[in-house]
């Protein structure tokens, strides 16, 4: 069950924001895939998103095995404390795929969950929500997190995204949820539209012309 292929989208909201997503193989088997949502807008959110960026990609949190989620997560807390930068959190969800086992580890913090779309005998279909406990990068100095293991099954679709995605508002006063969303991603999944249909009907839903918040997804589609 190799991953053969990866999309991703970022549309900004009226104000530059913090959303950041990335992915690096980490040795020929394992694939590392993340995403983070850093809290608020303008500047203030944009430079930590890319300094976290950085130490991601160059592996440079001590004492940290990179193909452990949970040790990325206490790396990051422990190296963004809140009231060191602008008393400023972020979410974030972080896992290692490895292609010769077909399993995913993965940990999140306060992050929507990702979610796994598989077919099923009958030709249905089965999601799982792909989230584990612990608070936003930067609130408590001692958070604990923890990480959970799933197999991949072939033809299975992996969606990562931020909450700018679904927490919209649809009507004027009434706002869409995850599950409105995660049942739009069903049928996206059904259907074999890309990323740029999903999105149109994220736009047809949402009230306004802009979106009030960055919103961001990626897709890993298995074979």
């Amino acid at each position: 069950c190799q991953c053969t292929d990866i999309d991703s989208r970022f549309i900004p909201s009226r104000q530059l924001g913090g959303d950041i997503f990335d992915y690096y193989w980490l040795d020929k088997n394992n694939l590392a895939i993340y995403l983070l949502d850093v809290e608020g807008h303008g500047i203030k959110a944009a430079f930590p998103s890319v300094s976290i960026l950085n130490l991601l990609r160059s592996q440079s949190l001590n004492q940290v095995n990179f193909y452990h989620p949970k040790e990325v997560l206490t790396g990051l807390n422990r190296s963004f404390p809140m009231n060191e930068y602008h008393r400023q959190s972020f979410t974030i969800w972080y896992g290692v795929y490895n292609s010769k086992t077909h399993t995913l580890v993965y940990a999140s913090a306060g992050h929507p969950p990702a979610v796994l779309i598989s077919p099923h005998q009958e030709g249905r279909v089965v999601e799982k929500r792909l989230t584990t406990r612990g608070p936003s990068i930067g609130f408590f100095e001692e958070s604990q997190y923890d990480q959970e293991t799933c197999v991949i099954t072939p033809e299975s679709r992996l969606y990562i995204f931020s909450d700018g995605i679904y927490e919209i508002e649809h009507n004027p006063g009434e706002f869409w949820n995850l599950d409105q969303f995660i049942n739009l991603l069903r049928y996206h999944y059904c259907s074999q539209s890309n990323l740029d249909e999903l999105l149109a009907q994220v736009r047809l839903i949402n009230v306004d012309a802009d979106f009030a918040d960055d919103l961001s997804i990626m897709q890993v589609d298995f074979r």
